[in-house]
């Protein structure tokens, strides 16, 4: 129905935390965090402020990302407990050394995506640094 609508010239506002959906529907859409618009523009543009591939993986906490970096050739960080991220593209030969270099360690794959940034990076990127600032914590940084 909104695809139709837009389809068919109207405006319309929607307000949803589904940013793959804003993604695909929205011509133009406001990040707004707190109540205050902290970006604006097309998807598009709004994906130019997290250019670049990456891969992410879930596995289990604590793995040595010096050593998955010095194996792979690429920056291996741990971004949560237990949730990894490379900033590359996402080749056959890397996925293939990473399942080799987790099997070596006997350490199950818990999922991989690979691919460009998506809006929720964006978004979690925006808010999480705009949060961070309001309550003077670091961005991941839990607050009580």
């Amino acid at each position: 129905l909104i695809s139709r609508l837009r389809d068919d010239g109207v405006a319309v506002v929607l307000s949803t935390h589904d940013l793959d959906e804003a993604q695909h529907l929205a011509d133009h859409i406001v990040i707004i965090d707190r109540g205050v618009a902290v970006a604006a523009g097309t998807p598009d543009d709004l994906l130019r402020l997290e250019s670049g591939d990456e891969v992410r993986f879930g596995a289990q906490p604590g793995l040595d990302t010096g050593e998955l970096t010095r194996r792979l050739g690429v920056e291996v960080s741990e971004i949560e407990r237990g949730e990894y991220v490379m900033a590359a593209a996402g080749s056959p030969r890397l996925v293939a050394d990473l399942t080799s270099a987790l099997a070596d360690w006997d350490v199950a794959l818990a999922d991989l995506r690979a691919g460009r940034k998506r809006l929720d990076d964006v978004f979690l990127r925006l808010t999480g640094e705009a949060s961070a600032a309001a309550t003077g914590t670091s961005p991941g940084e839990e607050t009580t």
